[in-house]
């Protein structure tokens, strides 16, 4: 069942958890946001969004409206967001799955402080008006862009392994579902892989989704906190409060 609508009744769905014990959990819709990872390119054509797999995987909807190709956190996250939270519909989302990062480490111009800052700003905007979601946070699958991978420092000045050490730590704090990387590496990503680069072929991006319900349900209403965390993310330079502590900005 991995229908996308707009106007749906609330199902329930029977899980069995990690422990192997059946429970029912709420589970009507998901909604993602994200980059062209989560749109479902495969780096020449369009593929069937991870998503729709997850969704039919819980039994439940899929809405994949707020994913945009060439998505940044720096550039995009706060209006994706914005544009998540003022949709009527949004409340119906049971479950919310955010997958960005992957176009700042290969194309941002913003430090890795400013991009992680905005991260969890963007993260707070989107738990306070979605108290009702479940948030998963995806790590994007890899990152072979120009013959690099994951420990290559690229354009926007750290590696895509820097950038998720950052988003797990703002994730574990926010207490919201990750779904780590693990399908793609670096024996594997020329074939699991529709370009070899970054984006997944049709059938790693139905793997994907599995793993992304099987977050879900091993912990289907995780404890997520609203974390008021104020930071001049302008500042260019000076002494900056990072996730790190104090740091010199130049």
């Amino acid at each position: 069942m991995n229908n996308t609508i707009k106007n749906v009744l609330l199902i329930s769905a029977t899980v069995s958890t990690a422990a192997g014990i059946a429970t029912t959990t709420s589970a009507s819709e998901v909604w993602g946001i994200g980059d062209s990872t989560s749109v479902g390119w495969d780096g020449r054509n369009n593929a069937k969004p991870f998503i729709e797999t997850t969704a039919s995987d819980l039994g439940a909807y899929s809405n994949n409206w707020h994913t945009k190709s060439g998505s940044s956190i720096q550039n995009d996250m706060a209006g994706i967001v914005n544009g998540f939270n003022s949709d009527k519909y949004h409340t119906r989302a049971n479950n919310i799955v955010v997958n960005l990062g992957v176009n700042d480490v290969n194309y941002g111009n913003q430090n890795i402080n400013y991009v992680s800052e905005e991260y969890r700003a963007r993260l707070t905007d989107l738990k306070a008006k979605n108290p009702q979601a479940t948030i998963t946070v995806v790590m994007s699958q890899g990152d072979w862009f120009n013959g690099g991978n994951n420990a290559t420092v690229r354009g926007g000045g750290y590696s895509l392994d820097q950038l998720q050490s950052q988003q797990r730590k703002i994730a574990k704090d926010m207490r919201l579902n990750i779904v780590e990387r693990g399908i793609v590496n670096d024996s594997n990503h020329s074939w699991k892989l529709g370009d070899g680069t970054v984006h997944p072929n049709a059938a790693t991006y139905v793997e994907i989704g599995h793993k992304v319900a099987n977050t879900i349900k091993a912990n289907p209403a995780n404890k997520s906190v609203y974390t008021p965390y104020t930071i001049n993310r302008l500042q260019q330079t000076g002494y900056l409060s990072t996730l790190s502590g104090w740091r010199w900005l130049e």
